[in-house]
């Protein structure tokens, strides 16, 4: 376990500052960055100009990060990062309960093997885009609209709020990565299923959930959880087009303001190349992504006393018994 957070610190430690150099440098390489984007330097003028990132790694020794809009960049992210927080927790709950059961359900009862329509829903889940899958369900709620004769569309199609506003942001989201830990799940559970002390079990009147809850899904909650930890990361990537499609006002529409990428046509925002702000972004999403791989080694170890066996014996074994 110790060696386990070690290696997960050292990560942080090496990645994170790595981030914040590409994404600082990245920003300020502005003509080619606004030919790329197709602005012109006009548009730019009020554009921050920092200096060197020498310059800038001594503000931040001192705790300045930067400002953006006369406002601290610590600052300025707080609000967004806590609606992308509130995003992820809620569509990653619904990956816990809907990806497992899914899974399970994909499974007959009868046959122990996988159903043929589960196989199918699962494959064209992994398979669809999320930000298909967004333009889709746009489409759908518009067409409910404008043609089924219905006054408002029936759930809102954009903004923030702990309500009705997230059911689309949050069904798009997940969708994937529900489908990754159904198939995951579903896949391990009928290899259990075929195993002995499984046909021993039914043989002695059991029911089939309590087959699956107190033989099959114990020997697999291991390998489960390390698809939940996939999942996670799934989640943080999909963050920026799920966040754009529904204008949530989170950490990854926030940098995609950075990088000056808008649908609307008009001129970038006051945020467009701002190097302290993509290197401060660039750090947040490595953060996230490198604690969600954090959490699910430990989660993985504890979930399996297999592991924590092995590594109790390993490191109770007096030194060189390990090699007889």
């Amino acid at each position: 376990m110790i060696r386990l957070l070690g290696r997960k610190a050292l990560m942080l430690l090496i990645l994170l500052p790595l981030l914040n150099a590409i994404g600082f440098h990245y920003a300020r390489a502005h003509p080619r960055f606004i030919a790329a984007v197709g602005y012109s330097l006009n548009q730019l003028r009020s554009a921050p100009r920092p200096g060197s990132y020498a310059t800038y790694l001594r503000g931040v020794w001192r705790g300045d990060w930067g400002s953006v809009d006369n406002a601290p960049i610590a600052t300025a992210v707080q609000e967004p990062l806590r609606c992308s927080l509130q995003l992820l927790l809620i569509a990653l709950a619904v990956t816990v309960v809907a990806g497992p059961l899914l899974g399970v359900l994909s499974v007959s009862a009868r046959s122990k093997r996988l159903r043929p329509w589960a196989f199918a829903f699962s494959l064209l889940g992994l398979s669809m885009p999320g930000f298909f899958l967004g333009v889709v369900v746009l489409g759908a709620m518009l067409y409910l609209t404008l043609y089924a004769g219905r006054g408002n569309t029936p759930l809102p199609l954009s903004g923030y709020g702990l309500d009705k506003h997230l059911i689309l942001p949050v069904l798009v989201l997940a969708s994937r990565p529900v489908f990754h830990v159904a198939r995951i799940t579903s896949g391990l559970l009928e290899h259990e299923f075929q195993q002995d002390y499984v046909r021993v079990a039914e043989s002695k009147g059991l029911g089939r959930w309590r087959l699956v809850w107190g033989h099959a899904f114990p020997n697999i909650v291991s390998a489960v959880v390390v698809a939940l930890g996939q999942s996670a990361r799934l989640l943080i990537s999909a963050l920026i087009i799920v966040e754009t499609l529904f204008l949530w006002p989170g950490i990854g529409r926030l940098m995609l303001l950075d990088l000056g990428i808008r649908t609307d046509g008009r001129p970038p925002s006051g945020y467009f190349a701002h190097p302290e702000l993509l290197a401060m972004l660039a750090m947040i999403f490595g953060a996230l992504l490198l604690l969600a791989d954090l959490f699910t080694s430990l989660a993985a170890h504890a979930s399996d006393p297999r592991l924590r066996a092995a590594m109790g014996g390993a490191a109770g074994m007096p030194r060189g018994e390990g090699a007889r």
